[in-house]
């Protein structure tokens, strides 16, 4: 979209009510900004709405593979969140609205959500005379810092959190006689109840767990691969460590426990990661299989942004409406096929998609 459409718009569902909408006239379009925030601080284009997000998950969202996932949660101001909730449901929901992305200078094409071609720089250069450009804040005199921070400490971080409080040790089996997710081992009556369900190798995916028990002595093989719980973690080479491990576990016919602080993040990223290389599964088969054996599982948004780099990676597909375009996926029934693997319950429990 370029800069005098996008204004053409705007200039529209500024003149639309309510009921010109209900008359077929277009809705009003959601402007997602993902430039820094001060930079919208400084300036923005009207009725825009700052997001923290990565622009795939943004895509994945529009695409309709995300359906319970919650935009408003990722606007880093109050006031933002309050007008977003009323563009969606000022019409009764009936209405899909077009959504604009855009960033400093992007110039991307997607089929299924509009980019602003040359992004904020070229349409604040197009609109000379500040006619769709705000400064500041538009209401309220909220700290969008701290709203910003509020929203990454629910969306980052999660498995620290739990430091606050006591974990408990609950191993979950992913699949029977060989993969298990839990958290970190800290006494030797965890380590006696691994070793009680076969356990032989341990992957740790955390930075902040230290073998203080000499865990490499007491297992086979012992990996720890150093990983901070943070949406801003590059995991793309601690992943594929991660898949070779447990590949080579599972090729061995050797039981292994994945691990992080809490179990909910690090450790279920690098098991779905597994699943999709090894089983050739989509994320959201993977997900929500993970999801049924193990509830409380929340990997961080980062994580789950390279995770959908990595089906795409082993599937060569792009999806559209949710469906693959380019590549003829197994049916379901042969897909779970599978040794140790036992099939999704009709209706799975999922978080993000």
């Amino acid at each position: 979209m370029l800069p005098f459409e996008l204004a053409e718009r705007l200039k529209e569902s500024y003149n639309t009510s309510v009921e010109e909408t209900f008359s077929h006239k277009l809705p009003k379009p959601i402007l997602i900004d993902v430039r820094n925030l001060a930079l919208y601080q400084d300036k923005h284009i009207r009725e825009s709405f700052n997001v923290n997000l990565p622009t795939l998950l943004i895509k994945r969202y529009r695409r309709g593979n995300m359906s319970n996932f919650s935009l408003n949660s990722f606007i880093t101001t109050p006031e933002g969140r309050d007008k977003y909730l009323n563009i969606i449901n000022e019409d009764g929901g009936q209405y899909q609205h077009d959504v604009i992305i855009f960033d400093d200078f992007m110039d991307e094409t997607d089929k299924d959500i509009y980019w602003l071609k040359g992004g904020f720089e070229a349409f604040r250069l197009w609109d000379q005379k500040d006619e769709f450009i705000a400064t500041g804040l538009e209401s309220g005199p909220s700290s969008d810092r701290d709203s910003v921070s509020d929203t990454l400490t629910e969306y980052e971080g999660q498995e620290q959190q739990q430091g606050s409080g006591l974990i408990a040790f609950v191993i979950s089996t992913i699949i029977p006689e060989f993969l298990f997710i839990g958290p970190e081992i800290t006494k030797e009556e965890e380590v006696k109840a691994l070793k009680d369900k076969g356990i032989r190798r341990i992957l740790n995916m955390a930075f902040e767990c230290e073998d203080v028990l000499g865990l490499k002595e007491k297992f086979d093989h012992y990996l720890k691969l150093n990983i901070k719980d943070s949406v801003e973690e590059d995991v793309e080479r601690a992943l594929k460590d991660a898949v070779d491990f447990i590949e080579r576990a599972q090729k061995d016919k050797t039981p292994i426990y994945v691990h992080c602080k809490a179990g909910r993040s690090r450790s279920v990223t690098a098991v779905l990661a597994y699943l999709i290389k090894s089983n050739q599964w989509t994320l959201k088969q993977a997900y929500d299989y993970v999801m049924e054996r193990r509830s409380g599982i929340c990997p961080n948004i980062g994580f789950v942004a390279e995770l959908m780099r990595v089906e795409e990676g082993v599937f060569g597909f792009k999806r559209n409406n949710g469906a693959v375009t380019e590549f003829d996926i197994r049916k379901k029934e042969e897909m779970f096929d599978m040794e140790g693997i036992e099939p999704l319950s009709k209706t799975p429990r999922t978080a993000f998609f």
